[in-house]
């Protein structure tokens, strides 16, 4: 039988309801959640609600889950949003029983941000570190709306995400290279570039061999950056492997390599020593044959591998017919780094 009210009903419903607030009794469970539909437009009515529900302890918990499911189901989004208020006024002890990975799921039945989520959040926030693991399980989450969640729950816990998932070797590369190795009064963040428009650096032009060399590399599967612009001796461009595993270090050059290699050696030990995770291999890209290239052993000693258009023809060869990235990677390391072994 549903609930009726009038003005008169609504004051013996407050009165009943600031006294379950005093109490603890869990068979009112079900009588509360259908004061919620009967009061459904009454704020103040919905909060007092949400006061008794919260002082029945663990036990409203799974039938508060069932419900909010339902309501958000039919778009009941002021009884949803009480009913996580409820949520998060409950003690620690019993906070700490709700199941948040079904949480999450029902309320992002839609791709969009849920009134409740704030709410949410906040709740994650009064947990102990317990909690931390299944967020960060979440973060790795197909789902976006499971990341954008453990992410921003991580956050306001206080979390360093970086320091949880590691640092992306790219841009860990970009923020060596163009900070840590060049002097401080011109060394930028990649958000300078991207979102500064005021940004008006003097980068250099990108030589047609450099860009081919790029190129190159981006046609078999690699992520490359140019660095060039960060004055670093002996480096232009940075390659990374598809697994992020490898990074080459391409110091491109047409003419006579000289005193490259030492140069290279000293700029590819700094780099190794402040990344993790990402072997380094130094590469000069030299536009001659390698039957041409003076000083080769020179080369060798340093560490530095070499590619010659020998080398780099057989490369392009390999991406036109498509061969896949392991191959061409494999490739590379047998005909330029293994060969600093021999």
């Amino acid at each position: 039988m549903s609930i009726l009210y009038d003005s008169t009903t609504k004051e013996i419903h407050m009165c009943i309801l600031s006294y379950l607030q005093k109490i603890r009794c869990t068979n009112s469970t079900p009588l509360l959640l259908e004061l919620m539909g009967v009061y459904e437009g009454h704020t103040d009515v919905l909060s007092e609600i949400a006061r008794a529900l919260a002082h029945n302890g663990s036990d409203v918990i799974e039938p508060i889950l069932t419900f909010l499911e339902n309501q958000i189901k039919i778009h009941k989004m002021l009884i949803a949003q009480n009913l996580l208020t409820a949520l998060n006024m409950m003690d620690t002890k019993n906070i700490h029983q709700i199941d948040y990975k079904r949480l999450l799921k029902i309320i992002h039945p839609e791709p969009y941000r849920f009134i409740g989520y704030e709410t949410v959040v906040e709740l994650t926030t009064k947990l102990d570190e317990s909690v931390d693991t299944i967020l960060i399980d979440m973060l790795d989450s197909q789902e976006p709306n499971e990341h954008k969640f453990s992410r921003e729950c991580l956050e306001k816990r206080g979390r360093d995400i970086y320091e949880i998932l590691g640092k992306n070797p790219v841009l860990q590369m970009y923020e060596i290279f163009f900070n840590q190795l060049t002097p401080r009064s011109k060394g930028f963040s990649l958000e300078q570039p991207l979102l500064d428009e005021s940004f008006r650096p003097n980068f250099p032009q990108k030589n047609t061999f450099e860009q081919a060399v790029e190129s190159l590399f981006a046609s078999c599967g690699f992520t490359t950056i140019w660095v060039d612009p960060s004055r670093v001796p002996c480096v232009d461009i940075v390659a990374f492997s598809k697994d992020k595993k490898h990074a080459f270090l391409l110091g491109c050059t047409t003419g006579v390599i000289k005193d490259d290699p030492d140069k290279m050696y000293k700029v590819s030990k700094k780099i190794a020593e402040a990344i993790d995770d990402c072997e380094i291999h130094p590469i000069l890209c030299v536009k001659s044959r390698k039957r041409e290239i003076m000083s080769l052993d020179d080369v060798y000693k340093n560490n530095i591998g070499v590619l010659s258009t020998d080398e780099l023809s057989r490369m392009l060869d390999l991406s036109r017919v498509g061969r896949p990235h392991e191959e061409i990677l494999a490739y590379i390391r047998a005909k330029s780094i293994d060969l600093m072994m021999r």
